[in-house]
C-alpha cells in the first residue's frame, strides 16, 4: 500500500512537472495559459518538497521570517498588495526549488520539452528561408507580435532570428547536456548540433556569449596532463590571433544592429530603475518593497504599470534595494554550493546566470526549473551507478 502511494504520488508529480515544462517551452501558442503552468508548478512544490531534509529547520524558517519582512515593508510603502503577493511568491518558490526531491525522469522530460522547442525552431527557420524573403516575411513577424509570441526578424531574408518565448531554456540544456547522462552516446553529438543550432536561431546574443563562455572553460578544465593543457594553451593563443578580426567585427556588428533598440531598450530601463532606487538613503539601502511601480514614461517606453522588464534581475533589485539583494544572492550561492554541491552543475548555473542576467527571465518560472534541474542532476554524481546509463 505505501509503495502504491509513493507510486502514485511520483506519477502526480511528474504530471505537474511535465505541466509546467509544456507551459514554458510551448508558449507558442499556449501563452494565454501560462497560470496553468504556474499551477503546475505550485503542485510540484506542494508535492516534492521533502521535509525530511535538515537544511529545512536551519535554513528555510529563517527565509520565511525574511520574505515575511519584505512583504511587510512593501505595505508599508503602499505597493499593490497583488503585486507584493505575486513577487513574494516568486521569492519563495525560489527558495524552495532547493528544498524539492523529484524523480531522475523528470530530467528527461525537461529534454524532451526543449527538444521539441529546438526542433521548431529548426523547421520555422527552414520555412522562412525556403518560403519567404526580405520583403514577404513580415506578415509572419507581425502575426507573432500581434500575438504576443515574441519577434522574428532577418537583416538580409536569408538568416532569420526567432527570439520567440519558450527558448529560455534552450542554452541551458544544451551545456547540461556535457553532464549527465541523457542520450544514448552514439547519438550524442546530433542532439548537441540540433541545440546549438536553436540557440543560434533563436537570435539572443547572450546565448551565444554563455555558450562561448562555457565552451572555453570546459575546454580548459578537461585535461589528461599537464602537457595537454600546456598544447591546449598554445594553439588557443594562436587562434585568438588568426580569429579576432572575425570576431570582432562580428560583434561589433551585432552590438550596433542593437543599439537602437535592444540596447536601447535595457539602457532606458537601467536608467529608469537606478533613478528610481536612490530617491533616498532607505530606498536605496532597502529597496522600493516589492511590487513597486515605477511611474515614468520615456521616449523608449510608459513604465507605469510594468512589472516585467528585459533586465528583471536589476528591477528585483530596485524592488529590494542593495542590502536585501546581496542577502538575496548570498542565501542563494550557500543554498546553491549545500544542495548541488557538484563543481560541474554549479558551473552550468553560473552559465544560466550569464545569459539570463541580461533578460527578462531570470527569477522566475524557468529559475525555477534551472534550480529544480540542477538539485536533481546532483543525485547522478552522488549514485556512481547512473552516472554511465542513460536515463530512464
Amino acid at each position: 500500500m505505501s509503495f502504491d502511494l509513493k507510486l502514485n504520488k511520483e506519477r502526480f508529480l511528474l504530471f505537474f512537472w511535465g505541466l509546467t515544462l509544456f507551459f514554458i517551452t510551448r508558449q507558442v501558442p499556449f501563452n494565454s495559459l501560462s497560470v496553468l503552468g504556474n499551477l503546475g508548478t505550485l503542485m510540484v512544490c506542494v508535492l516534492g518538497f521533502n521535509r525530511q531534509l535538515l537544511l529545512f529547520r536551519r535554513n528555510y524558517i529563517p527565509i520565511l521570517g525574511w520574505i515575511l519582512f519584505l512583504v511587510v515593508y512593501a505595505i508599508f510603502a503602499g505597493n499593490s498588495v497583488g503585486n507584493i503577493f505575486r513577487f513574494s511568491i516568486i521569492l519563495l518558490f525560489l527558495m524552495l526549488a532547493y528544498f524539492l526531491e523529484l524523480p531522475l525522469r523528470a530530467l528527461r522530460l525537461l529534454f524532451i520539452f526543449t527538444f521539441i522547442q529546438c526542433l521548431f525552431l529548426w523547421c520555422l527557420e527552414l520555412v522562412l528561408m525556403l518560403c519567404f524573403d526580405l520583403g514577404s516575411y513580415g506578415v509572419i513577424r507581425h502575426f507573432f507580435l500581434g500575438n504576443n509570441w515574441g519577434d522574428i526578424y532577418s537583416y538580409d531574408g536569408m538568416f532569420y532570428r526567432m527570439p520567440i518565448k519558450g527558448n529560455a531554456l534552450l542554452p541551458f540544456c544544451y551545456i547540461l547536456s556535457y553532464y549527465v547522462p541523457l542520450f544514448p552516446q552514439k547519438g550524442l553529438g546530433i542532439y548537441r548540433i540540433i541545440y546549438l543550432g536553436a540557440c543560434v536561431f533563436a537570435g539572443n546574443f547572450a546565448y551565444l556569449i554563455s555558450i562561448f563562455f562555457f565552451h572555453i572553460i570546459h575546454y580548459f578544465t578537461s585535461n589528461k596532463s599537464y602537457i595537454q593543457l600546456r598544447n591546449k594553451i598554445l594553439l588557443s593563443v594562436f587562434l585568438a590571433i588568426g580569429l579576432f578580426p572575425l570576431v570582432y567585427s562580428y560583434t561589433a556588428k551585432m552590438l550596433d544592429m542593437k543599439r537602437d533598440v535592444s540596447l536601447g531598450t535595457r539602457y532606458d530601463q537601467a536608467e529608469v530603475l537606478m533613478n528610481n532606487l536612490s530617491e533616498s538613503a532607505t530606498t536605496f539601502v532597502l529597496g522600493q518593497g516589492l511590487g513597486n511601480l515605477v511611474d515614468v514614461v520615456t521616449p523608449f517606453r510608459d513604465y507605469s504599470d510594468m512589472v516585467y522588464y528585459e533586465l528583471q534581475a536589476l528591477y528585483f533589485f530596485n524592488q529590494m534595494g542593495v542590502l536585501n539583494f546581496v542577502l538575496f544572492i548570498l542565501v542563494n550561492i550557500y543554498l546553491a554550493f549545500k544542495t548541488i554541491r557538484c563543481p560541474q552543475l554549479l558551473f552550468v548555473y553560473l552559465c544560466y546566470v550569464v545569459y539570463a542576467v541580461t533578460n527578462p527571465y531570470i527569477l522566475d518560472t524557468i529559475h525555477f526549473v534551472v534550480i529544480v534541474s540542477l538539485v536533481i542532476s546532483s543525485k547522478i554524481y552522488e549514485n556512481r551507478k547512473y552516472r554511465n546509463v542513460v536515463l530512464p
